[in-house]
C-alpha cells in the first residue's frame, strides 16, 4: 500500500494544485519586534554582532540570514502610522512563511507603546460606535472621512481606514526637497490620529457598557503596535510559537519622582500626555502580555529575561554593566537562534517529500514551481467562461472523434490579456472536464532555470510524464535531436483512455533560440489519442506563421478577447481588495471608466496599483490607455514618494538580474550604493551603513502586484510579474550604457564578495567617520562541502558580461576551473554551453572561444559525467596553452591542480590526442555596400565604410549596428581609427578627408587639398597627424588639431595606392601605380629612399610594427618583403595562386596576412615564408584585412558584403604532433614495473614512453613495414619489435638504436615476447614458425612449428600457449618445443590469459563462454557461462580468486574462479567491450569498449568508480600493475593515449579487504570542489568564536564527511613531490590506506 507521502508525490507529478507543498526558501528571515525608542542600543548590538555571526552560521546550510528591523533609523512618527503597522504585519507574515526555523524575535522592555488605529472595523461594530458617538454628541464627520465602506469585499462588509497619503500627499515623502510639506502633513496626521483614537476608544467603551460589543473588540482600540505584532506571531500555530524568541528587559530603580528632569524616561516607560504621569493602564496591558499571554503560548526556553539598572541615559552602552548586558544579550540570542536553525535543518532531512537524489530534487522543484505559479494565476482569474468553453470544446471534440487527428491548440492574445491565467485555470480544472485521472503538465517559459530552452522544457516535461506514468527516467535522452524524436514516442506510449494527458506551454515565443528552437520541430503537430497540447503566443508573435504551417486547422487558433463589463468589474474589485484600497462609489465609477479604455487584466491591475498613491479623479489628469503609460505613472509616483535616486537604483536592481533577486541581495546592493546612502540619510549617517528595512518594505508593497515570487536557484526571488513591466523598467532606468554598466558592475561586486569585509564610503562632500563594514552577506561558490551557491553560478557571469568586465569575467567564471566544474555539476553541461552562447552575443575572445569549443566537443562525455571536465580540458587545451599564456594557461593549470587535490579515483590524460578545439571561422556579419573596415582596440567593434557614403560601427558579437556617420558626398575609399580611439578619419572619392568623433558621431574636420580621389590614409601613432594619398599622385600631411596642411609630397608619377607610418612617427612609406616604393622623412619632409626594382605596380602595402619589413602586394600577385632600413629585397611570399587585394601584418611582426582575388585569406610566417593557413569562406575578393591588437584574430572584409573573424592559429594546422604516429597504432606494451611503455604503428615506427615523466624518449624508425608486436625487457634496458617486414629488432631503450636484427622468419611477425630470464626472445610469424633466440646475439635456441597467430607464455616462461584464431589452442613446452596439450571451444577462441602462478590458462570464445584450464594437465577446472554474445577479452588477478571478462553484449562479468559463479555483472558500456585489465591485487578493473570509453570498476563492489571518454573506439589497453598508468590502442588515428588513474586505490594493497571505494548514496553528497575559507565579517567583540559552540545537528558538510571513505591526508608523491593531497580510504578495521597520487601538475 502506497504511503501518504508517495500519494502526495504522485498528485504533484500529476499537476494537482491541491497537493502543492511549500518549497524551502533557503532563508532565515527574523522579524525584530520592539518599540523604537527604548531598544536602540539593543538593536544596534544585534545588527553589529548577532547579524554577522548568524550570517556565517547559516552559510554552511546555504541559507541567507535576514534580521528585519523595521525601526532601523526610522522616525518616531511611524508608531502612529497604521500603514506602516500594516506593512510590519505583512513583513512578519512574510517571515513566518519563508523563514527556515526562527522567524520572530521580540524585545520587550518596560514600555507598552502607543495605541494604533485599527485598519478594519466590521460593519455592525462600526455602526454601534457611530451610534454611541452620535448619542454622546461627538462629531462623527472625521470618522466618516477616514473610514470608508469596502465595496470590493466579497465577504462580510467592513469599513477600512484610508491611506494617509490619500489626504496628506507628502506624509511619506523622504526627499529633502519636500521636507517642510512632510512636516506639515505629519503634524496634521498626529492631530487627526489623536482625535480618531480618542473617539474610538471612548465610544467603544460606551458600546461595551451597553452590551453591543465584547471585551476583545474593545481591546483592539487600546492595542499598541507591539502587542499587535506579538499576537500575530504567537497565534499562528503551536509550531510557530516554538520558532519565536522573546527578550524581556526589566529596568530596575526607575525614578518615581516625575517632577525631576528625566528627558530619557519617556523613551522607556509609558506616560500620559500632556501631564507626564505614568500610564498605569498601559503598564497593566504590558504586564498581561509579558506574564500571561506570551508564556501561555511560547516555550519557556524561548523567553530570555534580563534585569538592568536604570541610568540617566537609559541604556548606556558605555556603562560597564550595560555593556555586559548587551554582550550577554547578543550571546544568548545568537545561541538560541542557532539552536532553532539547527533544529529546522535536522527536520529538513526527515521531510518525506524531500527527494534525496539531486536530479530528482531539480525535477521535483521544477514541477512544484510551475504548479505553484499556476495557482497564483488562478487567484487572479475571473469569468472568461466563453473562452474556457471554446478551448475545452475544441479539445473534447478531438477526443470524441477517434478518426480525427488531434493537433495542438494555440491561445493568442495581446500582452496582459490573461493568457497565463486562462491556461492556469484550464490546468487546474482539467480533472473536472477531462477526467479525474488526468495528468496536467504546465510550463511557463523562462519562469525557472529549466524552462528557458526548448531542450530543458522537453526534458522537464518528459521527466514529469515518466514520473506520472511510472516510466523509466533513464530512457530520456540528453541530446536535443534524439529528444525531439523521443518526445512523440513517449506521448504515444502513455496515450491511455483512462488517463488523459494535458500539456500546456505558456508564451512559447519566449523559448530561447538555441537548438533552432523557433522552427518548432520539437513541438508535435499530430497528437496521439487522449494527449492534448495547448500553447500560447502574443498576437504579434513571429512564431504564428510557423505554427500555422504546422497546424493547418484555423479553429485551433483561439483569440483571448477583452474582458466584458461584468468581468472587468469583478477583476477591479479583486485587485482593489488585494491592494487594501477602498473607494467611494463616485471614485469607483471614475475608476471603472478609466479602466474601460483598455479592457485587459494587466491594465486593470496597473490602475488598481496606482490607487495606492492617488485617488481616482476625473479632473486634472490626462487619461491613459496603454499598459506602458500606466507603468510609467506608477514609477513616477514612487519617485515622488521616495525620491528619484532611491527609486531609480531600486528598480534597476530589480530589473537587471538574470533570474530575479533575493531580498538580502537587493538590501546589500542598496546598502553599498553610496548615492543611495547619501539620499536616504541626508542629515546624519548611521553607525552601520545599511539601507533601512522599512523603506525597502514600503517600496516592495507599493509595487505590490507588479512583483511576483519565484523559486529559482534554491532561493525565493523577486522579479517582475510580466515581461512588459521588465521592459518598461529597462526603457526608463537602464536606457544608457553608463547606467547598464554601473548596475551590472554592482551585482558583479556583490557576487565576487568584494564588499563582504568592507565598502569604504565615497562621498567627497560628506567626510565623516563611519564603519566600512556594511554587513554584506558572503556569496561563496560553495556553501560548505555539500551545496553550491546557485545564485553565484546563475548571476555572476551574466553581470560581468554586461558590465563589460572581460578580464574578471574570464578570471572568475569561464576561465576558472572550479566555476566551470560547479556550473556543470550543479546544472548541466548544456546550461554552461548556453551561458557561453549568451556571452558570445556580447563579446568575442579567442581564449573563451577555445574553451567553449573544447567543452562542446566534450558534450557527450560531460553530460554523462561532469567530473570528466578536468580530463577533457587538459586533453584538449594542454597542447595550446603556451599560445595563450594568460587565462587559458591558468585554466589548464587549475584543472591539473584540481586533479591533484581530488581525493577519489580519476582518469587523467597525460598525452594529447583529442581534436584541436580551435575553429578557423569565429563569426561573420553582413554590411551592405561594404568597401573598407577597421577594428577597435578591444576587438569588439568593427568600423565599416559603405558605398552609401557612410561609416557604420557594428558590434561584432551581437552583429548590431551601433553608430552611423554621414557627410561624404561620394564613395568612401579608406578609413582609420585613431590610436586613442577618439576619432575616425575617412577618405573619399569626393577628394576630401573627414574626421569624426567616435562617440558623438559629429564631424570634427574636413581636410581638403587633393585634386583627385583620396585612395589611402594613415594616422600617426601619437594621433597628431593625418597623412593621405590620392589619385592625383600626391601625399598630403595634415595637423589633426587644426586641419592645417603641413606638406605635400609630389614625387610619385602615378596614383598613390597605399601609405604606412613607422612606430616612431618619423618615417612614411608610400606605394604607387608607378611601381615604386618611396620612403619619406616626416621631420624635414625629405625623400629618404626610392625602391624601384618592381616589375609591376603595388596594390597594397603594410609595415611591420618592429619597423623591420615593408610587405607589399604587387599587381602580378607577388608579395615582396623589403627592409625598411636598407630597402633591399629579403624574399617573396608566393604560395597563393591569385592576385593580391589586401595585406596586413600581425602586431608581433611575425605573420603576414594576405587577401587575394580568389576570395581567400592566407597566413604566412614572415620570416620563413611558410604558408601556415588558408581561410576560405568569402564568395568575393577580399577588400581589407586587419589583425586584432592581441594578434588572436584576423578580420577580413570582402566584396561579398561580409566581415569575417578568423582565429589566427600560430602553428600550421597540418603539422604532425611528435607524440603521435602518422598511421594507426597496431600494438602496445608496458613494462612490468610500469615505468616505460612502447607502441608500434602501421607507419613502421615505434615510440618509447617514459611513464614517470609522461614523455616520449625515443622514436624508432628502422622497420620497413608496419610494426605488429612489441615487448619491453623487465629491467627496461631493451625493447623488441616485430614487423610485417619479417624481421624482429632488439632496441636499446636508452640509446635508441638497433642492437640486433633477427631475420630468420619468412613471413609477417605476429608475436614477440621477452622471456622471464630477460635474455631470450620468443617470436612467431604467419607461417606458423615459432623461434626462441638470444636477444644479445640473435642465436636461435629453438625452432618449431605450430599455431602462431596468438601466442603467449606463462610468467615463468615454462609453457607457451598459442592458437590461430580458430577453436583450438596448443600448450607446449618452451624448453624443447614439445606440444603437451590441446584446449578447445565450440567456436573460435578470441582471448586468453595466464595466471601469475603459472597454473591456469583462461580462454574466452565466440561461443559466449570462458574455460579455466590447468596448464600442466590440460584439464578444464571451470566453465564460465553467462554472456549473451561472444567473449572478447579476459583478465585475472594475481590471487586467482577473480576472473573478469568482457563481451560483445556490452557487459563485463566478474567470476569466482574457484566456484565458477558470477560474482558481479558490470553494466555501463553501450557497445562491445574490447579490452579489460585488472590490477595485480584484484581490486580494480579497467575496461575499454567500441563505445569509446574507458571504465574503472571496483571488483569488490562491482560498481563504477570513474570513466573516461576517449571519443574514439578502444581496440586494446595495457596498464601498469597498479593501474596508475594506462596506454590505449584506438581504432582510428596514430594516437596511443596515455592516462593515469589518479588516486588509484590499488597501491600498496595487501588484500582485497583493504579496498573500500565510497559508492554510498549520501543524502548530503560531498561536492568535488573544496570550499574556500569563508569571507566573514570581523570577529565580534561581543560574541565568542563560533568554534566554541557545539551544534545540535551535524551540518551537511560533516554528514558528507562521515559517509565518505576518501578524505584529505598528507602531501606526498611516488617520487616525493606532489602538488596536492593524498586521498585515503580505510579497510574493514578502519586503518587508513593511502590512495596513489599521480602528481598531474608535476608530470604535465
Amino acid at each position: 500500500m502506497a504511503s501518504k507521502s508517495d500519494s502526495t508525490m504522485d498528485d504533484i507529478y500529476a499537476g494537482h494544485v491541491a497537493a502543492l507543498p511549500q518549497l524551502p526558501s533557503r532563508v532565515v528571515k527574523v522579524f525584530l519586534s520592539c518599540l523604537q525608542s527604548d531598544t536602540e542600543s539593543e538593536r544596534v548590538a544585534l545588527l553589529q554582532d548577532v547579524y554577522p555571526d548568524l550570517q556565517e552560521h547559516c552559510l554552511q546550510y546555504g541559507l541567507d540570514f535576514q534580521l528585519f528591523d523595521m525601526h532601523q533609523y526610522g522616525s518616531n512618527s511611524i508608531t502612529i502610522d497604521h500603514e506602516t503597522t500594516a506593512t510590519r504585519i505583512l513583513e512578519l507574515e512574510d517571515s513566518h512563511r519563508l523563514s527556515q526555523g526562527p522567524f520572530f524575535v521580540s524585545l520587550i522592555g518596560s514600555k507598552y507603546g502607543e495605541c494604533i488605529l485599527p485598519a478594519v472595523i466590521e460593519e455592525a461594530e462600526y455602526a454601534h460606535i457611530k451610534d454611541c458617538a452620535f448619542e454622546a454628541g461627538r462629531n462623527i464627520n472625521l470618522l466618516d472621512e477616514w473610514y470608508l465602506e469596502d465595496v470590493t469585499s466579497t465577504e462580510k462588509k467592513v469599513y477600512r481606514l484610508q491611506p494617509i497619503s490619500m489626504k496628506l500627499k507628502h506624509f511619506y515623502d523622504i526627499g529633502v526637497e519636500n521636507k517642510e510639506l512632510q512636516e506639515k502633513d505629519r503634524l496634521q496626521w498626529k492631530k487627526t490620529h489623536e482625535t480618531l483614537l480618542e473617539l474610538l476608544q471612548q465610544c467603544s467603551e460606551y458600546a461595551f457598557d451597553e452590551g453591543l460589543i465584547n471585551e476583545d473588540e474593545v481591546h483592539k482600540y487600546y492595542m499598541s503596535g507591539l502587542e499587535t505584532e506579538v499576537s500575530t506571531a504567537i497565534s499562528r500555530s503551536e509550531e510557530s510559537a516554538k520558532n519565536c524568541l522573546f527578550v524581556f528587559r526589566n529596568l530596575e530603580d526607575i525614578p518615581q519622582n516625575l517632577n525631576s528632569d528625566h528627558p530619557e524616561l519617556p523613551k522607556y516607560i509609558d506616560m500620559k500626555k500632556p501631564k507626564h504621569k505614568f500610564d498605569k493602564k498601559a503598564q497593566d496591558r504590558l504586564k498581561k502580555l509579558k506574564e500571561g499571554r506570551i508564556p501561555s503560548k511560547v516555550p519557556g526556553e524561548n523567553i530570555l529575561n534580563f534585569s538592568v539598572k536604570w541610568t540617566e541615559k537609559g541604556i548606556d552602552p558605555e556603562f560597564s554593566a550595560h555593556k555586559m548586558y548587551l554582550k550577554d544579550l547578543c550571546m544568548q540570542v545568537s545561541e538560541k537562534l542557532k539552536t532553532l536553525i539547527d533544529r529546522r535543518m535536522a527536520s529538513e532531512c526527515q521531510d518525506p517529500l524531500r527527494p534525496t537524489i539531486e536530479d530528482s530534487r531539480h525535477m521535483f522543484n521544477e514541477v512544484v514551481e510551475h504548479v505553484r505559479m499556476s495557482s497564483v494565476y488562478c487567484r487572479d482569474f475571473v469569468g472568461r467562461e466563453t473562452l474556457l468553453s471554446q478551448v475545452k470544446n475544441s479539445i473534447l471534440s478531438n477526443r470524441n472523434d477517434s478518426d480525427r487527428v488531434s493537433h495542438p491548440i494555440v491561445l493568442e492574445g495581446i500582452v496582459g490579456s490573461g493568457k497565463s491565467a486562462t491556461l492556469s485555470m484550464l490546468a487546474k480544472t482539467a480533472t473536472s472536464w477531462l477526467g479525474e485521472n488526468t495528468v496536467a503538465i504546465i510550463r511557463f517559459t523562462c519562469l525557472t532555470l529549466y524552462s528557458k530552452s526548448a531542450r530543458d522544457i522537453l526534458i522537464s516535461i518528459c521527466r514529469q510524464i515518466c514520473k506520472a506514468y511510472k516510466k523509466k527516467l533513464s530512457d530520456i535522452p540528453e541530446d536535443f535531436d534524439t529528444l525531439k524524436s523521443f518526445f512523440p514516442d513517449l506521448l504515444n506510449k502513455v496515450s491511455n483512455a483512462s488517463r488523459p494527458l494535458l500539456i500546456i506551454i505558456d508564451n512559447i515565443e519566449n523559448v530561447r533560440k538555441d537548438f533552432d528552437a523557433h522552427n518548432l520541430q520539437w513541438l508535435p503537430a499530430n497528437l496521439p489519442t487522449n494527449v492534448f497540447v495547448i500553447v500560447s503566443i502574443t498576437h504579434d508573435s513571429q512564431l504564428k506563421v510557423t505554427l500555422e504551417k504546422k497546424i493547418l486547422i484555423s479553429s485551433n487558433f483561439i483569440q483571448v478577447p477583452p474582458l466584458t463589463e461584468k468581468e472587468l468589474q469583478r477583476i477591479i474589485n479583486q485587485f482593489l481588495h488585494a491592494c487594501n484600497r477602498t473607494l467611494t462609489t463616485e471614485q469607483l465609477k471614475l475608476f471603472v471608466r478609466a479602466v474601460q479604455k483598455n479592457c485587459q487584466p494587466l491594465f486593470a491591475k496597473l490602475l488598481c496599483q496606482e490607487t495606492k498613491f492617488v485617488n481616482p479623479s476625473g479632473n486634472g489628469r490626462e487619461p491613459i490607455t496603454a499598459c506602458k503609460e500606466a507603468i510609467h505613472r506608477i514609477f513616477q509616483h514612487l519617485e515622488e514618494k521616495y525620491g528619484s535616486i532611491i527609486v531609480q537604483h531600486t528598480i534597476r536592481y530589480l530589473t537587471a538580474p538574470n533570474h530575479g533577486i533575493t531580498e538580502i541581495e537587493i538590501l546589500d546592493l542598496l546598502s553599498c550604493n553610496d548615492e543611495v546612502i547619501n539620499a536616504i540619510y541626508p542629515n546624519q549617517l548611521p553607525m552601520v551603513l545599511r539601507f533601512p528595512h522599512r523603506v525597502w518594505a514600503n517600496i516592495k508593497y507599493d509595487l505590490g502586484l507588479l512583483l511576483c515570487e519565484v523559486h529559482i536557484d534554491n532561493k525565493t526571488l523577486l522579479k517582475w510579474s510580466n515581461e512588459i513591466l521588465k521592459q518598461t523598467a529597462k526603457d526608463r532606468y537602464l536606457c544608457t550604457k553608463t547606467n547598464i554598466v554601473i548596475c551590472h558592475r554592482d551585482f558583479s561586486e556583490l557576487f565576487l564578495q568584494t564588499w563582504v569585509k568592507q565598502k569604504p564610503l565615497n562621498l567627497p562632500n560628506r567626510e565623516v567617520e563611519v564603519d566600512d563594514n556594511r554587513k554584506v552577506a558572503p556569496q561563496p561558490l560553495l556553501y560548505g562541502e555539500t551545496r553550491y551557491n546557485m545564485r553565484r553560478l546563475s548571476e555572476l557571469w551574466y553581470h560581468l558580461i554586461f558590465s563589460g568586465d572581460l578580464k574578471r569575467l574570464k578570471m572568475a567564471t569561464f576561465c576558472n576551473f572550479e566555476y566551470l566544474l560547479a556550473k556543470t555539476h550543479a546544472t548541466s553541461i548544456y546550461h554552461l554551453i548556453s551561458d557561453f552562447d549568451i556571452m558570445f552575443q556580447q563579446t568575442i575572445d579567442s581564449e573563451l572561444e577555445l574553451i567553449s569549443n573544447a567543452i562542446r566537443l566534450s558534450l557527450a562525455a560531460l553530460s554523462a559525467d561532469p567530473l570528466q571536465l578536468a580530463a577533457e580540458l587538459i586533453g584538449r587545451l594542454l597542447p595550446m596553452k603556451d599560445d595563450y599564456p594568460e587565462d587559458l594557461e591558468n585554466l589548464v593549470q587549475q584543472a591539473m591542480e584540481w586533479c591533484d587535490l581530488y581525493t577519489r579515483p580519476l582518469l587523467v590524460p597525460l598525452s594529447s590526442w583529442l581534436p584541436n578545439p580551435r575553429e578557423s571561422l569565429v563569426t561573420s556579419l553582413s554590411c551592405e555596400g561594404l568597401t573598407w573596415m577597421t577594428v577597435t582596440l578591444d576587438n569588439q567593434n568593427v568600423i565599416c565604410a559603405t558605398r552609401s557614403n557612410a561609416v557604420t560601427v557594428y558590434h561584432i558579437a551581437s552583429k548590431q549596428r551601433i553608430r552611423n556617420y554621414h557627410g561624404h558626398e561620394s564613395d568612401i575609399t579608406c578609413l582609420q581609427l585613431s590610436h586613442d580611439e577618439k576619432f575616425i578619419a575617412t577618405g573619399s572619392t569626393d577628394k576630401t578627408v573627414r574626421m569624426w568623433d567616435l562617440e558623438t558621431e559629429k564631424s570634427l574636420l574636413t581636410l581638403t587639398g587633393h585634386m583627385g580621389s583620396v585612395t589611402c590614409l594613415t594616422i600617426s601613432h601619437n594621433d597628431h597627424r593625418v597623412m593621405s594619398g590620392s589619385s592625383d599622385c600626391m601625399l598630403n600631411v595634415y595637423r589633426v588639431d587644426t586641419g592645417e596642411k603641413l606638406h605635400t609630397f609630389k614625387e610619385h608619377s602615378k596614383p598613390i595606392t597605399s601609405i604606412a607610418i613607422n612606430s616612431y612617427d618619423d618615417v612614411l612609406v608610400s606605394t604607387a601605380a608607378d611601381t615604386t616604393i618611396k620612403i619619406w622623412n616626416l621631420d624635414d619632409f625629405t625623400l629618404l629612399e626610392s625602391i624601384e626594382d618592381f616589375s609591376s605596380s603595388m596594390i597594397c602595402m603594410a609595415l611591420s610594427d618592429d619597423n623591420t619589413f615593408i610587405v607589399s602586394g604587387c599587381e602580378n600577385g607577388k608579395v615582396q618583403l623589403n627592409s625598411l632600413t636598407t630597402g633591399t629585397e629579403i624574399h617573396c611570399l608566393e604560395r597563393h595562386k591569385h592576385k593580391v587585394s589586401a595585406i596586413t601584418v600581425s602586431h608581433d611582426s611575425t605573420y603576414a596576412i594576405v587577401g587575394t582575388t580568389d576570395n581567400m585569406v592566407h597566413v604566412y610566417n614572415l620570416k620563413s615564408a611558410e604558408l601556415l593557413h588558408t581561410f576560405t569562406g568569402h564568395t568575393h575578393p577580399i577588400t581589407c584585412l586587419s589583425v586584432t591588437q592581441d594578434d588572436y584574430f584576423v578580420i577580413s572584409a570582402s566584396f561579398d558584403q561580409t566581415v569575417k573573424v578568423w582565429n589566427l592559429d600560430k602553428q600550421p594546422r597540418n603539422e604532425p604532433n611528435p607524440d603521435n604516429h602518422k598511421d594507426q597504432v597496431l600494438c602496445v606494451a608496458i613494462s612490468k614495473d610500469g615505468t616505460y611503455a612502447i607502441t608500434g604503428s602501421k607507419d613502421c615506427t615505434l615510440k618509447i614512453w617514459n611513464l614517470e615523466i609522461s614523455q616520449i624518449v625515443q622514436s624508432l624508425e628502422e622497420h620497413e613495414k608496419p610494426v605488429t608486436s612489441v615487448d619491453l625487457a623487465e629491467d627496461c634496458t631493451f625493447a623488441v619489435s616485430g614487423s610485417e617486414d619479417a624481421t624482429v629488432k632488439v632496441w636499446s631503450v636508452m640509446m635508441g638504436f638497433v642492437v640486433v636484427t633477427f631475420s630468420e622468419h619468412r613471413d609477417k611477425i605476429t608475436t614477440v615476447r621477452i622471456l622471464s630470464d630477460n635474455q631470450r626472445i620468443l617470436s612467431a610469424d604467419m607461417k606458423n614458425s615459432i623461434k626462441v633466440w638470444f636477444a644479445e646475439s640473435g642465436e636461435v635456441i629453438l625452432s618449431c612449428s605450430g599455431p602462431s597467430t596468438f601466442v603467449t607464455t606463462t610468467p615463468s616462461s615454462t609453457f607457451c600457449i598459442s592458437g590461430d584464431g580458430d577453436e583450438r589452442m596448443k600448450i607446449w613446452q618452451v624448453g624443447d618445443g614439445k606440444s603437451v596439450h590441446t584446449i578447445s571451444h565450440l567456436k573460435p577462441i578470441t582471448c586468453f590469459t595466464v595466471t601469475k602462478d603459472n597454473k591456469f590458462c583462461i580462454t574466452g570464445s565466440e561461443d559466449e563462454s570462458l574455460k579455466v584450464w590447468e596448464i600442466e594437465t590440460g584439464k578444464i577446472t571451470q566453465i564460465l557461462a553467462g554472456h549473451d554474445d561472444g567473449v572478447t577479452c579476459v583478465a585475472v588477478a594475481d590471487h586467482n580468486r577473480h576472473v573478469i571478462s568482457g563481451s560483445l553484449d556490452t557487459t563485463l562479468i566478474i567470476w569466482n574462479m574457484m566456484t565458477g559463479e558470477v560474482d558481479r555483472a558490470l553494466n555501463g558500456h553501450t557497445d562491445g567491450v574490447t579490452g579489460v585489465r585488472m590490477t595485480t591485487d584484484g581490486s580494480i578493473a579497467i575496461s575499454g569498449s567500441k563505445d569509446g570509453t574507458l571504465r574503472v570498476w571496483s571488483v569488490q563492489r562491482g560498481t563504477l568508480i570513474t570513466s573516461f571518454y576517449m571519443h574514439v573506439g578502444v581496440v586494446n589497453l595495457e596498464m601498469s600493475f597498479d593501474a596508475s598508468h594506462i596506454i590505449v590502442q584506438l581504432a582510428d588515428g596514430g594516437h596511443a593515449p596515455l592516462l593515469c588513474l589518479h588516486n588509484s586505490p590499488a597501491t600498496d594493497v595487501k588484500s582485497q579487504s583493504q579496498v573500500d571505494i565510497n559508492v554510498n548514496e549520501d543524502p548530503w553528497p560531498v561536492l568535488p570542489i573544496k570550499p574556500k575559507p569563508p569571507l566573514v565579517h570581523k570577529q565580534s567583540v561581543v560574541l565568542p568564536p563560533t568554534g566554541s559552540r557545539k551544534s545540535t545537528v551535524i551540518p551537511p558538510g560533516e554528514a558528507g564527511k562521515a559517509n565518505a571513505t576518501a578524505t584529505t591526508g598528507q602531501t606526498s608523491n611516488k617520487k616525493g613531490a606532489l602538488s596536492g593531497t593524498i586521498g585515503t580510504s580505510k579497510d574493514s578495521k578502519g586503518t587508513p590506506k593511502k590512495n596513489k597520487k599521480s602528481g598531474v601538475c608535476i608530470i604535465l
